[in-house]
């Protein structure tokens, strides 16, 4: 159950942070209906260093847990995405630098605690495995991320958020499923943002935080509790269906159209981890309140 503490610190005050940070890259605009290419990167960053704080404790440098190293990382991605924004002539800079960024977390993310019960070689291939699938993806979306502008990138991944928190909490890490699902209010409030801002992106710099955020949590779960990696590749993939809306047979059809094709197909595939998910959640819960009557 969630308790008061939970909503304030989990949702409600990572999302005031968000969409004032939001706005507030949206100032000096000029008129023009988008933001500052950090906008959303350190609208995200904010919102999930309030949630982790607020809810899973204080956050420590150097960081004594892998978790605490995503936050750092979400930092580092708003650094980046201010790069990004100043000249195009950056453009090499930004790619090496994200991906040299997505390597190097990833490498952190294998716990100490979890190292001991690996060879050498096993956390190698581990971190090779996890490190060389995340700079995929993100390099996989951060194109999709220019062709997809206003609502329908964050709201696809809002529901990825969500299917990602009902995972993790189902898997026991109920703080994390919290933090995790204030991430998709957030992408949710983005994307009712967008609506407005019709040119908002989420290349040079979201695409890059949302891989820590909310794939980052996914893997620190896998590695921590006992979320099990087809349930991240599921949820991963998900968004890279939006591809679909590429194609010239639904790129030629009417907007609403194109929208309704790829969100069908993509909840369709979230919800095959995210459906089981909330279900062993609800038994859960059912047991626990079943528990307090006796």
């Amino acid at each position: 159950m969630l308790t008061t503490h939970d909503i304030l610190w989990g949702i409600v005050y990572p999302l005031i942070a968000a969409v004032v940070a939001m706005l507030l890259a949206h100032l000096k605009r000029r008129g023009r209906r988008d933001t500052h290419e950090w906008g959303v990167p350190l609208a995200l960053a904010v919102g999930f260093t309030i949630a982790f704080v607020g809810v899973a404790g204080r956050v420590q440098f150097p960081p004594t847990t892998g978790q605490q190293w995503l936050v750092f990382a979400a930092a580092t991605a708003v650094v980046i995405s201010i790069i990004a924004s100043i000249s195009e002539r950056t453009r090499i800079a930004v790619i090496l630098s994200s991906i040299a960024l997505l390597v190097l977390v990833m490498a952190w993310l294998v716990p100490a605690n979890r190292r001991q019960w690996l060879t050498t070689r096993e956390a190698a291939l581990t971190m090779t495995f996890i490190g060389g699938g995340l700079t995929l993806w993100w390099a996989l979306m951060e194109p999709l991320a220019t062709r997809y502008r206003a609502f329908m990138l964050p709201l696809v991944l809002s529901g990825v958020a969500g299917g990602a928190a009902l995972v993790i909490a189902d898997n026991g890490w109920r703080d994390f499923g919290v933090i995790e699902g204030g991430i998709a209010v957030m992408l949710l409030a983005v994307a009712l943002l967008a609506l407005w801002l019709r040119n908002l992106s989420l290349a040079s710099g979201g695409i890059l935080t949302i891989t820590f955020v909310v794939l980052g949590l996914l893997v620190s779960a896998y590695l921590y509790a006992d979320v099990k990696w087809p349930q991240i590749v599921i949820l991963a993939i998900a968004p890279l269906c939006a591809w679909v809306g590429m194609f010239p047979f639904v790129r030629s059809r009417k907007p609403w159209q194109r929208f309704a094709i790829v969100a069908v197909l993509v909840l369709a595939v979230i919800a095959i981890a995210a459906v089981p998910a909330a279900q062993g959640l609800r038994k859960t819960m059912q047991e626990q309140s079943e528990s307090y009557m006796y």
